[in-house]
């Protein structure tokens, strides 16, 4: 059986139940439960899991690539730093500008004024994160602390986390790898 348990609600997400998990199965499970989680998926803030092989690393790029878009990147890199160690090699997934300007045509279509300022928002924070390796708070929310990345944002944030070594592996999704100095 594989479940995901919410500590705060101590609600139980059963995900699915097989005699053979492997990387592909669970992976697809994550998957499924992030699409129905939708807009509540950046409540959730760690992952407790053993180092069994049906986690596989795709495991933990779905899960990446759902989470950091949504977090105060400089902060969240100096904690995977932190707790990784000396010479271990980091895997992220990022969202580009392309994603976050077809989300803001879409609100703007559908006249949805309070989502497209929240995007023009996370659009300045992506070229302060650009341009200054940090990132603020939505200033109507402080709850929210969101942008796009773009390589040089990503590659200074990484360095001043304590990171080296950083490669872009693949543009579309934006995935980059590092490794702690």
């Amino acid at each position: 059986m594989f479940f995901v348990l919410e500590v705060d609600s101590r609600y139980v997400h059963i995900l699915g139940m097989t005699t053979n998990p492997d990387g592909r199965w669970t992976t697809q499970q994550i998957r499924n439960l992030a699409m129905d989680l939708g807009d509540r998926v950046d409540e959730f803030r760690f992952l407790i899991r053993d180092r069994a092989g049906q986690f596989a690393a795709s495991f933990d790029a779905v899960l990446s690539r759902v989470a950091l878009p949504y977090m105060n990147l400089p902060i969240a890199l100096e904690e995977i730093a932190r707790v990784l160690r000396h010479g271990g090699e980091v895997w992220l997934v990022f969202q580009r500008f392309a994603f976050v300007r077809s989300e803001l045509m879409k609100s703007l279509r559908t006249v949805n004024a309070q989502h497209a300022v929240f995007l023009c928002y996370v659009i300045l924070n992506g070229l302060v994160l650009h341009f200054l390796g940090r990132t603020f708070r939505f200033p109507l929310n402080p709850r929210f602390c969101e942008s796009f990345q773009t390589e040089r944002g990503i590659r200074r944030a990484l360095a001043r986390a304590g990171f080296a070594d950083s490669r872009i592996v693949e543009i579309s999704p934006f995935i980059v790898t590092a490794q702690r100095a």
